[in-house]
């Protein structure tokens, strides 16, 4: 008698749920995991076409193309989906950053550069999130003074001030959100909201 075969899907579904959806989820996935369904959709598009060849209703390259779908593609993604995971671990003692949660990192960033425009922008956006505005208001300044700013650092300027109750930061804003992107939808409900 031949011992059954467990499908390990539900399983890892579950696992995940719980992980990083449920209430008592500690962690958010961090980046490489955006591979894992990738890949388990991958399997599921391959058998299908697999199927479909099989039964000639569509022609034989699309069942080499399930072939190598269902195999290589499902095979490369959890390898380096959950790869990106364990290797980060396994080298460094440390897990991946979680998404979202990459302040420490940005900040080194700026150690060495101190000029990162992405950095500079992405750090602003994360602190403004977390209610931190005085922090956001000087990574958005030092941004801004980098170059002519842009639709996202003048919008994200404008909810700065008006979460800080900064009238003439605002008004400043904007103004030059006016000039500089009259026709963009942004600007244009930043600009209704302000009468």
């Amino acid at each position: 008698m031949l011992p059954a075969v467990v499908n390990p899907t539900p399983v890892l579904v579950q696992f995940a749920v719980r992980r990083f959806v449920g209430r008592e989820a500690g962690r958010r996935p961090p980046a490489s995991f955006v591979l894992v369904p990738i890949g388990l959709g991958s399997g599921v598009i391959g058998a299908i076409l697999r199927i479909l060849s099989a039964e000639e209703i569509v022609p034989s390259w699309l069942g080499g193309l399930g072939r190598t779908l269902a195999l290589e593609g499902v095979f490369t993604c959890l390898v380096l989906g959950i790869g990106g995971f364990f290797f980060a671990l396994a080298l460094r003692g440390d897990p991946p950053p979680d998404l979202g949660k990459n302040k420490g990192d940005l900040r080194r960033a700026l150690l060495f550069r101190p000029d990162l425009a992405g950095a500079l922008y992405n750090l602003a956006e994360i602190l403004f999130a977390k209610g931190a505005y005085k922090d956001a208001e000087v990574y958005l300044s030092r941004y801004m003074r980098l170059g002519e700013p842009t639709l996202s650092a003048l919008v994200l300027g404008v909810k700065l001030a008006r979460a800080q109750g900064d009238k003439a930061s605002e008004d400043s804003m904007l103004q030059q959100l006016r000039r500089r992107f009259p026709e963009a939808p942004q600007a244009r409900e930043l600009l209704e909201a302000k009468r």
